[in-house]
């Protein structure tokens, strides 16, 4: 690997629950990716380690060339974080603490430096405002315009959109594109659609493994000729799941929420085959009442639902996307979630831990 972002065999544990499991990712300078998983996949651990905020298990990180464990000050020097949950003094105003944070960070020119980045953020008529008077939109620019003081080559930005209403996610979105032309991105998110909006890469992560990593057009060009078959009917469904496991061409089946006294299934279909009218004339002959019967392309966001189900078994078959064991092909048949989900427990800052 040689980008300015390498994780290798990052291994994290909470106790006796490990939260990442030897995972591995490089990202090149100027490249904008999205690190994108379910709640407690390890995505806020992840950049914990990488922001030298707590210290990996096992393996190691290594930020512009200096690992995490043996130079954490010369790692903040390149890095501007804004963690998901911000910290903000409420009664101080907006450009005051932008100026005790620019003291803390040890920036020159800090008066300029401080305008710039209120400017870029589109602070500087909130400049006397207090912090704590501030929408949940401007909280997330003053923690925006913090992580820029230094003007860092790197920005990782953990949930930078969660809580914000539709109007202020786009205005976030906007910034991170414009900021995205000159500093390399890493941006963490549950939401695959924050992900399509800014990134050209995506790391997809869950239950602290990496389940693909790839630019969106590869995943988007895998799906070419994927279908599914959704099949609807009245009672218990062992009628319709006969039915269906009957199906020439069909690799897996998913039971889908469906109204009380029903049954829906998703039938995933091998290639570009169309199994409505096999469909139909097989239920003719088993005297199974339809009540739905339609095929649907695959999307971005089923790759997603798939590959971060919980106890996924096989590799993300001939898409040459998966990056380590554990994935799940589209056809292959989904299992349950289990019980107990490993989550995130919230890190402490260490004791005397320069801030960035």
């Amino acid at each position: 690997m040689s980008g300015v972002i390498e994780v290798r065999n990052l291994v994290k544990d909470y106790g006796p629950r490990r939260a990442l499991h030897g995972i591995n990712f490089s990202i090149p300078a100027g490249r904008v990716v999205g690190l994108l998983g379910p709640n407690g996949a390890g995505k806020s651990t992840t950049m914990r380690i990488l922001t030298t905020f707590i210290a990996a298990s096992e393996g190691d990180a290594v930020i512009a060339g200096h690992h995490v464990d043996e130079a954490p000050l010369k790692v903040r020097e390149k890095i501007g974080y804004m963690p998901e949950t911000l910290a903000l003094y409420p009664e101080m105003r907006v450009e005051e603490f932008l100026r005790y944070r620019a003291g803390i960070k040890g920036v020159k020119k800090p008066a300029a430096r401080i305008e710039a980045c209120m400017a870029r953020t589109e602070l500087s008529d909130r400049r006397r405002s207090l912090i704590g008077s501030l929408s949940k939109g401007y909280k997330q620019r003053v923690g925006l315009a913090d992580a820029l003081l230094g003007n860092p080559p790197i920005l990782i930005l953990d949930e930078p959109t969660v809580g914000l209403d539709p109007n202020q996610v786009q205005r976030v979105r906007e910034l991170i594109l414009e900021l995205g032309k000159e500093h390399t991105l890493l941006l963490s998110t549950h939401i695959l659609s924050e992900v399509e909006a800014v990134a050209g890469h995506a790391i997809i992560i869950s239950q602290g493994r990496i389940k693909a990593d790839a630019p969106l057009e590869t995943l988007r060009a895998s799906l070419a000729g994927r279908r599914r078959l959704l099949l609807g009917a009245p009672g218990d469904g062992a009628d319709l799941r006969a039915l269906a496991e009957k199906l020439p061409g069909a690799t897996a089946l998913e039971t889908l929420a469906a109204p009380a006294g029903e049954c829906r299934l998703a039938v995933s279909v091998e290639g570009e085959r169309d199994l409505r009218l096999e469909a139909f004339r097989a239920a003719k002959e088993r005297h199974v009442e339809l009540v739905e019967l339609r095929a649907e392309q695959f999307t971005l966001e089923e790759v997603f639902r798939h590959l971060t189900r919980e106890e996924a078994e096989s590799d993300l078959e001939g898409l040459g996307v998966a990056k380590e064991p554990g994935s799940l092909a589209l056809d292959a048949a989904p299992a349950e979630q289990p019980a107990g989900a490993v989550a995130e427990p919230a890190a402490e800052k260490p004791a005397g831990a320069k801030e960035h």
